[in-house]
């Protein structure tokens, strides 16, 4: 079921009502205000009311008052930093207890919730809508642990080059190489004596370091000194201070980029990734058919017949990731038309195909206009067979 925005602020408001001085929600002081990240708030929210729908158990809470390592309840999380999504509980719905149970977080032994959803605000309080039902304890269907997770690591597994659509391989810094992952100068220098431009991508701290685009130098004449200085200038600090492995790709062109989420390695629903949208903006689609050619910069166009072809690489990729690794279960895989730029100013075609951008978990993806009643219900569904130690 597809909730429209003025619903789902509706149903927010009743959920909430009376709840102002535990919980202050995102900026609605007065009635039709928006909240301060409008998108990650119709995110959450349709997660919550997804799961309502199902008549699922929901406890939801609030970073908003987090003490570390004792919780305000008396509480202890094994936790050493700010950064979490566990605190205050505020509204236990459809029968949840509102006691939290121990939380696995960042890899710790302690059991986890059966499904734990949702992501901070960025300003204000955050929401997690977290199902426990009571005959299914302490199984949790997402892995908070990035270092183990197989599809945070798809970069590891031998299934991604072949699927990048684009040339790439990966690089370590210059005392951590090894027989797995060379030099990473080795890796740039071999990309550049065959592509004018090439992409560097920090993977162990992906999420908070940007993309590093090279300067155009015809192949093969770019000398030791410049591809130093272009070191220096593009990831120089963070291998210095955090040992990460680097992902250099040939520099493509990317169109319409999309979302695929997959549930127990099975494709389920997916949106354009397109920054404006978010959930209430579903055309009703299981695989909503709006795209943008560039990113953030052009007209929305729909395209069924490419979004078909989309669905069905994903499928057939997510299969060969899981040949490598059976673990590779649950997430989200982008998705992008990549066209080759060397021999774009020649009379050769360029030749374009579809490539996998990369792998993330679906615990912290942003939605765009998906159709998250479908996503929960399959990871409910996936969880509850998990737990009964049914086949995925």
């Amino acid at each position: 079921m597809i909730v429209r925005f003025e619903e789902m602020l509706r149903r927010w408001k009743a959920i909430f009502t009376g709840k102002s001085q535990d919980y202050e929600a995102f900026s609605f002081s007065y009635p039709g205000v928006e909240p301060a990240d409008f998108e990650d708030w119709c995110e959450n929210a349709a997660l919550l009311l997804g799961l309502l729908d199902l008549g699922r158990p929901v406890l939801v809470v609030s970073s908003a008052h987090v003490e570390i390592k004792t919780l305000p309840w008396g509480a202890s999380l094994p936790i050493s930093s700010q950064r979490n999504n566990i605190g205050q509980p505020i509204l236990a719905l459809n029968g949840a207890s509102d006691d939290i149970p121990d939380i696995d977080i960042n890899g710790t032994s302690s059991p986890g919730p059966s499904i734990i959803l949702g992501m901070g605000m960025k300003t204000d309080g955050s929401l997690i809508p977290g199902a426990w039902p009571k005959s299914l304890p302490g199984k949790e269907i997402f892995t908070h642990n990035a270092e183990t997770d197989p599809v945070s690591n798809y970069w590891r597994n031998p299934a991604f080059k072949r699927l990048a659509g684009r040339e790439s391989d990966i690089g370590a810094p210059e005392d951590q190489e090894t027989n797995e992952f060379p030099d990473v100068k080795q890796i740039i220098r071999s990309m550049t004596d065959k592509h004018d431009r090439y992409v560097t991508k920090i993977l162990t701290s992906h999420k908070r370091w940007p993309l590093w685009f090279s300067p155009a130098i015809p192949a093969g004449q770019r000398t030791e000194k410049q591809i130093e200085h272009e070191m220096y200038e593009s990831f120089d600090y963070e291998l210095e201070h955090h040992d990460p492995f680097v992902l250099v790709s040939e520099y493509v062109e990317m169109f319409y980029e999309y979302r695929i989420f997959f549930v127990a390695g099975k494709v389920v629903c997916g949106a354009g990734c397109i920054e404006r949208f978010s959930p209430p903006w579903n055309d009703g689609e299981a695989f909503d058919l709006k795209v943008e050619k560039h990113r953030n910069g052009s007209e929305v166009v729909k395209r069924p017949a490419l979004i078909k072809r989309y669905v069905d690489f994903a499928q057939k990729a997510i299969d060969e990731f899981r040949r490598h690794d059976p673990a590779f279960l649950h997430g989200v895989i982008d998705l992008a038309l990549m066209r080759h730029t060397d021999n774009a100013s020649t009379s050769t075609r360029p030749r374009v195909e579809i490539g996998v951008i990369e792998v993330n978990s679906a615990r912290s993806a942003g939605q765009y206009a998906l159709r998250t009643d479908l996503f929960v219900k399959t990871l409910t569904e996936a969880m509850d067979a998990e737990v009964n130690g049914a086949s995925l």
